[in-house]
């Protein structure tokens, strides 16, 4: 579902608005992930308490050529600020609950829990 109320502060507008979307049902209640799309490169904090889970993987991913970095692994807080480096246009955040063994991005399926 889009949940602007993700995104903390200043979303922009115009050709730098960012735009966030969750599995959750509601904007209230917690997701197993989240995508956050960023126009230009610029920092942005998100409302990371609404994540499911204790911890929370993190990855930037380029649509323009779909290469993946990994940001890392993060116990869940109420916020956090993402810094997306260089220059490059065209960013999503991909946020995934840790226990939701969802497969890393630009990559096969969902992991099984077996």
């Amino acid at each position: 579902m889009p949940d602007q109320s993700f995104i903390i502060g200043d979303a922009g507008t115009g050709g730098d608005h960012a735009v966030a979307t969750r599995d959750a049902e509601n904007m209230f209640s917690p997701g197993t992930f989240a995508f956050v799309y960023l126009p230009t490169c610029r920092p942005i904090t998100l409302r990371t308490a609404r994540m499911s889970g204790t911890k929370f993987k993190a990855w930037y991913y380029s649509p323009v050529n779909g290469s993946v970095t990994r940001i890392g692994t993060f116990d869940k807080t109420d916020e956090m600020t993402f810094s997306p480096q260089g220059n490059t246009p065209d960013t999503v955040i991909v946020l995934d609950d840790m226990d939701a063994g969802y497969a890393d991005p630009g990559t096969a399926c969902r992991q099984s829990h077996g």
